[in-house]
């Protein structure tokens, strides 16, 4: 190892390749590797963040005078050592790194199966946070194995970042002016639902986003017209883990959504499936379910909406550039397999991002997944569960991150009093509280968002949206959108009322009758 970290170092100007050491850089932060020696993992820590920072390999006196102000005098002196080594590049560095990588990745696989063993025979104890959790049996040894081996089977893209902010500060300026003159910058995976994404611009690296609702509150409507979203309007692929729709339902309403891009709406007129002036309409999803669209419908499902879907053809962003609709990937549970965990997503997915990256993942439902060991309630199940979608956003791609979407169960109760305001006139709105069997998923969650319908809102054609939580920025109003059941795409629609002066009004007028919900009316009132 100490050649491949020699290599990346500017020693000597005369004899050492300044374009080449930073090549190496990127190869060894690419390969994953570490050191065995301390102090030789701290030089290449130190190295990898310079040179990710500043875009070329350090000379020796930098690193030298970083590690002279820490007073290290043992990694200095590793460092001297490694100045007398000759550099390799090009083909002598990459046959040495694959080398050792394959060496760590064996070693690292042959610990891990003896583990497996040892807990499938004896029993092992291992440390899960604060918590002692004895693992024991063929169960908990699988489980224990594909937890621990995506770190030797997956590829790998890089490392967490990490480092010393006091000495950031020009990387710090340098993101502030990418971020100043990009007006795209900081934009996520958008819902495209305009009310929230003014508010919330998008899904983010790292983060996880709560989304819940009742039984049949359109929680895989959403994730399906949010990935539809992604793929048409942003250009960006997606991966959507289903644990309750099977993949041909999925893929039937995605096809039925696409019924009613506005590219396609000369040919819906063309064919009399919505009239010139009235309001746009696409084809019923059960009618293609059941082979039932009728002989125009079938025509503009074949000729039209198939090709101009699967063919992808060229969209412009916002920006100008002109690129082609994005995936949309849709991985089905097992449903044999009752302990789909984390785990088992995270392995998939990375392999998955591996052949097609994606920036968002979409987990259908959060409450149908199992944890990693046992435990005694559903409601600790259920949190780690979310702790663990958490650290997935967090760490996916070896710590670059990748967007997490969670959809998540509103318990009876919480549906109950929602339906309660709404008789009395005031909006149907849940708190946190109302999440099932989870505090966790308030902790955890970057962004809580929530949707309300009932027999009343389903006929006609409207969901209530709200925001519960979010970490950095001002939730955005409770609002209406419209629903377009035939097709299953949920609209922004401006001649529905949201919560304005009417609505306060009505808040007002009921508000000496609620008294257990006055928290809730302050919010109102302030909105």
């Amino acid at each position: 190892m100490k050649y491949l970290v020699r290599s990346t170092i500017v020693a000597d100007p005369a004899k050492d390749r300044p374009t080449e050491a930073f090549k190496n850089c990127l190869k060894l932060e690419e390969s994953g590797v570490s050191c065995d020696i301390p102090e030789e993992q701290k030089i290449w820590d130190y190295v990898k963040e310079f040179s990710r920072n500043h875009g070329h390999a350090p000379k020796i006196q930098t690193v030298r005078e970083h590690f002279v102000n820490k007073r290290d005098d043992d990694t200095i002196n590793r460092l001297e050592h490694l100045a007398t080594i000759t550099p390799i590049y090009r083909g002598d560095f990459e046959r040495h790194t694959v080398q050792i990588s394959e060496q760590r990745s064996v070693l690292g696989l042959t610990n891990l199966c003896k583990q497996v063993a040892r807990i499938a025979n004896d029993g092992m104890e291992i440390k899960d946070g604060k918590k002692e959790i004895r693992l024991q049996g063929s169960k908990d040894a699988i489980r224990f194995l594909v937890d621990k081996s995506h770190d030797y089977v997956t590829p790998v893209f890089g490392s967490r970042l990490s480092g010393e902010v006091t000495q950031d500060g020009d990387a710090v300026l340098k993101e502030y002016e990418r971020v100043k003159n990009d007006p795209f910058a900081g934009i996520g995976a958008m819902t495209g639902i305009q009310q929230i994404d003014q508010t919330i611009q998008g899904a983010q690296k790292g983060e996880l986003w709560t989304h819940a609702a009742y039984t049949g509150g359109l929680k895989s409507t959403l994730m399906l017209n949010w990935a539809y979203n992604q793929a048409v309007v942003y250009g960006n692929s997606s991966l959507i883990f289903s644990l309750e729709m099977p993949y041909d339902q999925c893929r039937r309403i995605l096809y039925a959504m696409h019924s009613l891009n506005p590219a396609l709406r000369d040919q819906r007129v063309e064919l009399g499936i919505e009239g010139k002036e009235g309001p746009n309409r696409g084809l019923n999803y059960s009618d293609i379910k059941h082979g039932k669209l009728g002989p125009n419908g079938e025509s503009f499902f074949r000729d039209s909406v198939i090709p101009h879907f699967s063919e992808g053809p060229t969209i412009t962003l916002p920006s100008g550039e002109p690129v082609q609709h994005g995936k949309i990937s849709i991985e089905v549970a097992d449903p044999d397999k009752s302990d789909f965990t984390v785990a088992d997503l995270r392995s998939k997915a990375e392999l998955l991002y591996a052949e097609n990256p994606f920036n968002v993942i979409f987990v259908d439902h959060a409450g149908l997944m199992a944890p990693r060991y046992r435990n005694s309630s559903q409601t600790e199940r259920t949190n780690e569960v979310m702790r663990d979608l958490k650290r997935l956003a967090m760490s996916f791609n070896r710590g670059q991150g990748i967007a997490v979407v969670a959809l998540f169960q509103i318990n009876r109760n919480g549906f109950k009093e929602a339906c309660k305001r709404k008789e009395k006139g005031l909006p149907p709105l849940y708190t946190l509280a109302d999440l099932a069997y989870a505090n966790e998923a308030e902790k955890s969650s970057d962004v809580v968002t929530a949707a309300f319908i009932d027999t009343e809102l389903r006929n006609q054609g409207q969901v209530l949206f709200q925001c519960l939580k979010t970490r950095d920025m001002e939730p955005f109003a409770p609002f209406y959108s419209r629903v377009e059941w035939p097709c299953r795409r949920i609209l922004h629609c401006d001649d529905i009322p949201d919560f304005g002066e009417a609505g306060k009004e009505r808040i007002a007028q009921q508000a000496e009758n609620l008294t257990d919900q006055q928290a809730l009316i302050d919010q109102m009132l302030d909105i």
